[in-house]
């Protein structure tokens, strides 16, 4: 970039006199063409360009892989000067960048020794996504590394951080799309990452909120939803608190709704086992004590915030006041489930009746007139998945995980068999600790 030192004359009686130190104003001139250098970051699968322009603009930064698709990041804002970070690469592998009309290569770095050392299985062919987002856990040279992973088709590590958070036994952990951006809590504190790696968000217990997190997170827009748990009397019951930033808008528990008695599961009382939040912003939480899921009103801007929508029962074990129950029929209903979410009148879980052996991810259709949930779609995993498990809608069928031994599979629509699996392990004994909550399904920035 040219520097210039502007002076400016001062017009005093019948001439100019030289300003004052203090009065000198330095600008900049935009280069007669554009500029350009990429450069690996600290994190070996992450670069950085920096660009200047000409003129105002946005850039767009193409990386190409040999015998690999082009992807493309854009800064979209119109300015001189970008910094553009490409992401989602592969170890150790030379990239052909382009940006602003300049090109280069560049190769990205080894993974950590302890990384480099991960077993991932895969087969088939994944579509309808990129990666998988989940959890390792690593032998380090003196304790258990965690980190956040993304391996995508080919069983290639291509985007991690470690986890910022202690090891807990009940932890959750969510992708927001939009902010490309990961979610992550254990018993005291909420973390939020960049994918840059830099911490966005911090939420701590004490300081921020008062009860207990567990098991799950969720967003929508600007608000985070934390699945938290207090005492009502001799149980624990569940409830979600909502912030914007660090910002606590609202809390829901579930004694505001329901009353609360008898010995529930090893003292708690529902056992909320999972949180999402749809399109709309309603939040869809599974409770796992009552085979049941319910839908409550998530957005702050609503009259009805933090108002129970719905309740959905799998099982005569679900709440008696369901407004949704599955028809008659040997296939139909749920019960010991996990991971519940709405996609319109979709209603998503994993559920763990399926035929006794096998867990299976299902599809029902929310019948609003009949109050029915009737099967429309069930996916069966080869094994049944007690500890945690995952169901979630993709492009053409389902991503179904089970952390029970750390599978991941994908199934097409109509499909009895996975057209892809994945299991990745990194040496970290855990002992009866769970490896992964699921796996979450991730896609790269596609422009044309």
């Amino acid at each position: 970039m040219v520097a210039r030192l502007v002076w400016l004359g001062v017009l005093l009686g019948a001439g100019c006199k030289e300003p004052p130190p203090s009065s000198i104003q330095e600008t900049s001139e935009p280069p007669v063409e554009a500029m350009a250098s990429c450069a690996r970051t600290d994190n070996p699968l992450r670069i950085t360009c920096s660009v200047v322009l000409p003129e105002p603009g946005p850039v767009t930064l193409a990386l190409q892989a040999p015998a690999g698709e082009t992807r493309r990041f854009v800064s979209g804002v119109s300015a001189l000067e970008h910094e553009v970070l490409g992401w989602g690469l592969k170890p150790s592998t030379t990239y052909t960048w382009s940006v602003a009309g300049i090109e280069g290569s560049l190769q990205t770095g080894a993974l950590p020794a302890d990384l480099e050392a991960t077993e991932i299985e895969v087969s088939g062919q994944p579509e309808g996504f990129d990666a998988v987002l989940q959890t390792l856990f690593c032998e380090g040279d003196d304790e258990l590394v965690g980190y956040f992973a993304m391996i995508d088709g080919d069983g290639d590590i291509v985007w991690f951080e470690t986890n910022p958070l202690p090891y807990a036994n009940s932890f959750g952990y969510e992708w927001s799309a939009a902010d490309h951006s990961l979610l992550s809590t254990n018993g005291a504190v909420f973390v939020e990452l960049g994918i840059s790696g830099e911490e966005l968000l911090r939420l701590e217990r004490g300081i921020d909120f008062e009860h207990k997190l567990h098991h799950d997170v969720a967003r929508w827009g600007p608000y985070t939803y934390l699945l938290q748990e207090h005492p009502v009397g001799s149980l624990s019951v569940d409830g979600v608190y909502v912030f914007e930033g660090e910002t606590l808008l609202g809390t829901i528990d579930l004694e505001d709704h329901f009353t609360i008695g008898g010995d529930g599961h090893n003292g708690d009382w529902a056992h909320a086992n999972g949180l999402n939040a749809t399109d709309s912003g309603e939040l869809v939480m599974s409770l796992l004590v009552f085979d049941s899921v319910l839908g409550i009103d998530g957005d702050p801007a609503s009259p009805g915030f933090l108002g129970l929508s719905w309740v959905a029962s799998g099982s005569p074990a679900g709440l008696s006041d369901a407004d949704y129950r599955p028809p008659p029929g040997a296939e139909q209903g749920f019960s010991g489930q996990h991971n519940a979410s709405r996609r319109g009148d979709e209603l998503w879980v994993f559920d763990n009746t399926g035929d006794g052996a096998r867990s299976r991810a299902l599809r029902m259709r929310m019948d609003h007139a009949a109050g029915e949930l009737p099967l429309d779609a069930a996916w069966y995993l080869p094994r049944r998945c007690n500890i945690h498990g995952g169901a979630i809608p993709i492009e053409g069928g389902v991503l179904a995980s089970c952390a029970t031994t750390g599978d991941v599979f994908a199934f097409a629509e109509g499909s009895d068999e996975p057209q892809w699996w994945m299991r990745a392990d990194c040496g970290g004994d855990t002992g009866s600790a769970i490896s992964i909550t699921r796996g979450i399904p991730v896609s790269f920035p596609r422009i044309p």
